[in-house]
């Protein structure tokens, strides 16, 4: 708007937009699980987090966990998700009244109990008359939960159960052993029980002891407008939904007090039982063969896969490919161009025990580009997007007190995050600066210079042992592919990510600007001081940046397209060392042999 007398107006232009780092170290895994919320992308910080959320490892998942669990020894950006075949349901538990007026125990399937959206819109469906119903908060494969309710009074100074085959941890017991702790020692208050409140317990039992221990405590409420001392909702729905990480709870439209039906009921155990249809087989027709048994087939693997699949909806900077489906994670990284997939055997028995030789040629035939017969082959998805590592190793299970063979895929992935956070993602990670494996006992075997030779060629990165130094240190900075050119290397990958990702997250600033010289001047002066500085920090050795009317031509600007060429030449890492002593006589003068030998 133009002022029509004389007037001093001011205006804003903002020419300081810059190109920001971005995070390099965003690691994405498939962990199966029996617990655990399931196809979402959950974060893991660090070991109790990765408890917490998907338990502890098992016979049939320690490979999965342990590679979270491993990463997490060197970076805390660990992004988890536990597959589920979409079709799987969940189980339920219900207290009810009968027509003798006594609590029964009624099973009842749910579908989608994936995650709180879908939980709460299956929950809104749910027909309870007058009983009060828990139900699983993930779909698992085996039941190791219990439930104890209080709701009368009376109950308040009673021992938690008086089941003598129900065994608690010796925390809960007295002193001699014989009896269990009250109610009232669990709580700084007693329930209003007059106003609906009760007690709900959730208890966990530990598959190695047998024992179970209290997971979680509530004073809830029978009313929806139940509230604390603290004006806080305690509604029993309320507090399962959105405090309990075990179970959610629903309550019949007609529901009173337990007591209410049967005063000489002031106590109530009761144990979740296991379902056999939660979980659907490939080809099942009806729900007679649907049934969860903690096995997960490829296709379970795949869909877990697709969350990680799109660049718009989730960063993604490592992708750690998983057993049932190493070339997935291989795909997903070509398709994206923003993330590097890290890809290592998980066959034992084929390399450890054998001679270096056999175990090479193994990793040769089932990993290597150029193996004789890819149809066969473990890993064939080869690109510049995906690094293969060739070797195991053998790892502490403190969790179950158990040596065991490991893949070394979460530690690669960790070494590179680290690297990542304390030098730059085009640092070579590899060596004995940066390319440490830690808590490895042995490895499945050492490879030998030839062996090393042959890997490599292979575009397999050995990780081999020295005295002195480690016992697993990667050897080797190649990307998976048989091209030669300077993305064959991980470290020259890793730079065109980042500079790429970095300079097309602040370019779509441009988009819709006019295609002119202010423009064109505006996005070199954007790009040109962000590649001076990864220059600075020892990325390149040097660039240029085109941004004008020779690449962007009237007709490429009738196309409404905006041209940026940008030259890069990528610092290069010293593989291959070699040494040069020079035995002269005596008397000799050095110039004039290193001006002799320039000559020659």
């Amino acid at each position: 708007m133009f002022s029509l007398s004389p007037s001093v107006d001011v205006k804003e232009r903002d020419f300081s937009l810059t190109i920001k780092q971005l995070p390099a170290s965003k690691t994405g895994f498939i962990l199966r699980a029996d617990t655990g919320e399931a196809l979402k992308i959950v974060p893991i910080t660090n070991e109790s987090d990765l408890i917490r959320n998907f338990g502890y490892p098992t016979n049939l998942n320690y490979e999965d966990w342990f590679n979270v669990w491993n990463f997490l020894q060197y970076a805390q950006s660990a992004y988890v998700v536990r597959p589920m075949n979409p079709s799987a349901k969940n189980t339920a538990i219900t207290f009810d009244i009968d027509t003798s007026n006594q609590l029964k125990i009624e099973n009842t399937e749910l579908g989608n109990m994936y995650n709180s959206d879908i939980a709460e819109k299956t929950l809104e469906g749910l027909a309870i008359t007058q009983s009060l119903m828990f139900i699983n908060r993930y779909v698992t494969s085996q039941q190791n939960l219990a439930v104890i309710v209080c709701s009368d009074k009376n109950g308040w100074n009673k021992p938690i159960t008086s089941d003598t085959t129900q065994k608690f941890v010796p925390t809960l017991q007295s002193t001699d052993g014989s009896n269990l702790i009250k109610f009232s020692e669990l709580f700084d208050y007693e329930p209003d029980w007059d106003a609906g409140e009760f007690i709900v317990l959730v208890a966990e039992k530990d598959e190695k002891t047998g024992l179970y221990d209290i997971a979680e405590k509530y004073i809830v409420s029978y009313k929806e407008t139940g509230r604390d001392n603290y004006g806080r909702n305690i509604f029993v729905e309320h507090v399962f939904f959105t405090k309990s990480r075990k179970l959610y709870a629903k309550l019949g439209e007609e529901v009173k007090p337990i007591s209410t039906y049967d005063k000489s009921i002031d106590e109530l155990k009761l144990k979740i039982v296991s379902k056999d249809n939660v979980y659907p087989n490939n080809n099942a027709s009806d729900l007679s063969q649907l049934k969860y048994t903690g096995i997960y087939e490829q296709a379970d693997i795949d869909f877990a896969y697709e969350l990680f699949a799109n660049p718009e909806e989730f960063d993604l900077n490592i992708l750690v490919a998983h057993k049932l489906d190493l070339n997935k994670a291989s795909v997903i990284c070509k398709t994206r161009k923003d993330c590097v997939a890290i890809i290592s055997p998980y066959e034992y028995d084929e390399i450890v025990g054998k001679s270096s030789t056999e175990a090479t040629e193994y990793l040769i035939k089932n990993y290597g580009t150029r193996s004789p017969d890819l149809s066969n082959a473990k890993f064939k998805e080869f690109n510049t997007y995906a690094a293969i590592f060739g070797n195991v190793k053998y790892q502490y299970d403190k969790f179950n007190d158990k040596n065991r063979w490991m893949p070394i895929g979460g530690d690669v992935a960790g070494l590179l995050a680290v690297t990542a956070r304390d030098y730059d993602p085009w640092w070579a990670t590899a060596g004995l600066f940066r390319g440490k494996i830690k808590n490895a006992i042995k490895l499945g075997f050492n490879p030998k210079k030839q062996n090393r030779d042959e890997l490599y060629v292979n575009a397999i990165n050995p990780i081999m042992s020295v005295p002195g130094e480690g016992v697993a240190i990667i050897w080797g900075n190649k990307t998976a592919t048989a091209r030669p050119s300077a993305m064959d290397r991980l470290n020259v990958r890793r730079l065109l990510i980042t500079i790429e990702k970095a300079i097309a997250t602040t370019a779509k600033y441009s988009l819709f600007e006019f295609n002119d010289e202010f423009t064109r001047a505006r996005v070199k002066g954007m790009i040109e001081p962000y590649l001076r500085e990864v220059k600075g920090r020892r990325g390149l050795y040097d660039f240029l940046v085109v941004c004008d009317e020779t690449n962007n031509t009237p007709e490429i600007i009738d196309q409404n397209v905006l041209v940026i060429d940008i030259y890069i030449k990528p610092e290069r890492v010293a593989e291959f060392i070699q040494i040069n002593v020079n035995v002269t006589r005596t008397d000799a003068n050095f110039q004039e042999l290193i001006k002799g030998q320039v000559a020659a």
